[in-house]
């Protein structure tokens, strides 16, 4: 479920400026990036489907719990969605709610719907936040109980290591496990188009990535 979430984190950032799902080439990139079952979008017509619903996708990652809920039921109502459980590739079973031969927007709403219903369930609806800095405006997920030993660059030979732990905690004390986003950081590269970033974590503890979210400043005269 939390590649669900993911995966509607990812589209509903494309609508943020530059458009970068500006192509039918762009969304099968999309969806082979994400890992979606079912029929492959080939088609323009695909392709607006799938930009259409990246508000009401905004709107329900962005609400609070009780609106969400609102928001989750008409989804799943309006989809007529039928959960099942369903083993797929290497996947144990799990449940799928839409069939594979529906259009592709359509089975995005009703998996991020699912999803969203355990993060209702959880009360967890602090892992969805929306970037506070004056120049951006794309939504976030949190790192979810990871230990220390998180390092990020550009490769794996130039890393910088992520503090996990604080000034203000006991040396003789273990690290406790961070849940939350991390501080701004610097951007690994320079503004070529075929930078990356690298996370690896070093230590035997847990570490849940949830997204990595570019930021760009832009310096207009």
């Amino acid at each position: 479920m939390d590649e669900a979430l993911g995966a509607a984190v990812a589209l509903v950032n494309t609508a943020e400026p530059p458009e970068t799902l500006d192509s039918v080439d762009a969304l099968r990139a999309f969806y082979d990036q994400w890992g979606y079952t079912g029929s492959k979008p080939a088609s323009s017509a695909e392709l607006a489907a799938v930009q259409a619903i990246r508000p009401r996708l905004r709107r329900l990652l962005t609400a609070d719990r009780d609106a969400a809920v609102e928001q989750i039921n008409e989804i799943l109502a309006d989809k007529q969605a039928l959960p099942q459980l369903v083993r797929h590739d290497h996947l144990d079973w799990h449940i799928h709610a839409i069939s594979p031969d529906r259009p592709m927007d359509q089975r995005i709403l009703v998996e991020t719907a699912m999803a969203m219903i355990d993060v209702v369930r959880a009360d967890e609806m602090r892992r969805l936040q929306v970037c506070q800095a004056r120049d951006c405006n794309g939504i976030v997920l949190d790192l979810f109980e990871t230990g220390a030993g998180l390092w990020y660059g550009p490769n794996t030979t130039d890393m910088d290591e992520y503090a996990v732990r604080s000034s203000g905690d006991a040396m003789d004390a273990p690290v406790r496990l961070f849940t939350g986003q991390t501080d701004r950081l610097a951007w690994p590269g320079e503004y070529e188009k075929g930078t990356q970033v690298v996370v690896q974590h070093r230590l035997p503890l847990p570490c849940t990535v949830r997204a990595l979210l570019p930021q760009l400043h832009t310096y207009d005269r």
